[in-house]
């Protein structure tokens, strides 16, 4: 369980402890739904005061304070979209397969060989790696900062590491007509006689 997990069962509990509170409050009598003088007793201005809520009832804010505990967790708890990060670039001068790799790290909690996690995607970092058989693999992290608006890779120039093999055709001998190789296994390759 993640702090993000805990910060909302808390806030969650705490509006359901304030909630409660304030019934028990109500029901022995401690605090009353009666309006306390007609000048108001508690004003609250929200959002640069574009919403102004007045009441002369203060004991309605124990339960105001409350449910606004518990919508908010229900708020932030939602699910979300992962949003999308752009990635553009190209290899050159490349006779190979090029294949390309995200790798992100994201630990995830294990408790006796048991793992339940849910996964709220908020990367800070995330590292490519672009490599192709025979060159030298190119490997670089980007922070959150860098892939805000995309990555643009550019010209990826990856350098070779191996010269290619090149094969002479001369030097195979053609099978006759109606003739069938024995298969790798019957000569003796796949089972430990190799050559």
């Amino acid at each position: 369980m993640t702090t993000y997990d805990l910060a909302l069962i808390g806030g969650t509990v705490c509006g359901i402890i304030m909630v409660t509170g304030g019934i028990i409050l109500l029901y022995k009598g401690s605090i009353k739904l009666e309006v306390a003088a007609k000048d108001p007793a508690l004003t609250l201005e929200l959002f640069q005061k574009h919403l102004k809520l007045t009441t002369s009832v203060p004991a309605l804010g124990l339960f105001v304070i409350g449910f606004l505990f518990i919508g908010l967790s229900i708020y932030f708890a939602r699910e979300t979209t992962a949003r999308s990060i752009e990635l553009q670039g190209e290899t050159t001068v490349v006779d190979e397969p090029v294949s390309g790799f995200v790798r992100i790290e994201w630990p995830i909690p294990m408790h006796n060989g048991k793992v339940h996690y849910v996964f709220r995607p908020q990367l800070d970092v995330f590292w490519l790696n672009i490599s192709a058989p025979g060159y030298v693999p190119f490997y670089r992290s980007y922070s959150k900062n860098e892939f805000e608006e995309g990555v643009q890779l550019g010209v990826v120039k990856l350098e070779r590491k191996v010269n290619p093999i090149k094969t002479n055709g001369n030097n195979i001998t053609p099978l006759p007509p109606g003739v069938r190789s024995p298969p790798l296994s019957a000569v003796g390759f796949l089972e430990g006689g190799g050559l």
